[in-house]
């Protein structure tokens, strides 16, 4: 089971780099529609300022996701020491 959520971590981190990107990318092209100015860039400006919220929305909840599988690996890790130490002989 411990493996499994290990898995699931890397898992996690591996969306929370590719997350990055996007949002590193999506500000790179946030500041361009900024700088051109105009009605229609306006609109795709405000387009892409969402969709960055959302995606830093899905950053916030990805990190606790992150957070929440290590404690629960080290809690396990700690229970499967302790009965270990309970069974020496």
């Amino acid at each position: 089971e411990i493996i499994e959520d290990r898995a699931r971590l890397d898992g996690y981190w591996r969306m929370a780099s590719q997350l990055t990107k996007s949002v590193r990318r999506k500000s790179g092209y946030i500041n361009e529609l900024k700088v051109c100015g105009g009605r229609e860039n306006a609109e795709n400006l405000r387009f892409m300022e969402h969709m960055q919220l959302e995606d830093m929305d899905k950053g916030t909840r990805l990190l606790l996701m992150l957070k929440e599988t290590e404690i629960k690996i080290k809690e396990k890790a700690c229970f499967v020491s302790k009965l270990k130490d309970d069974v020496v002989v």
